[in-house]
């Protein structure tokens, strides 16, 4: 699933955000740099809480699928993924975004119809 992020929305036809969203997802599971100053000198320090910790690994295989300039991957599975989503029409993605949420929201229901009859 991490090499087939698709973004949508209203949100998605901002100027760059596609390929800032991709570098802010990177640097998010990037290792942490910064290391905790000693609070108490004849105490070690806590060990440090890494929230993203669980998602390092999956790092190599992030691709945004319609991503207009993918960064160069590092894995093949994000090199078959990355910038390879259909074009869609700026003007469309707010309704393809709306489209998937609605669908999602739908899929419980199957096809049954929720149309009344008029007697």
């Amino acid at each position: 699933m991490s090499s087939s992020i698709l973004v949508s929305g209203g949100t998605a036809m901002l100027p760059e955000f596609i390929p800032r969203l991709h570098d802010e997802i990177v640097r998010a599971v990037a290792p942490p740099t910064q290391t905790r100053q000693k609070t108490q000198p004849d105490r070690p320090n806590p060990p440090s809480y890494d929230k993203y910790g669980p998602l390092r690994p999956l790092s190599l295989f992030f691709a945004i699928l319609n991503n207009p300039s993918p960064p160069a991957v590092t894995s093949e599975r994000a090199a078959a993924n990355a910038g390879k989503a259909p074009a869609i029409a700026p003007a469309c993605l707010a309704w393809v975004g709306g489209s998937l949420i609605i669908s999602w929201l739908n899929r419980d229901r199957g096809c049954r119809s929720s149309a009344r009859t008029v007697g």
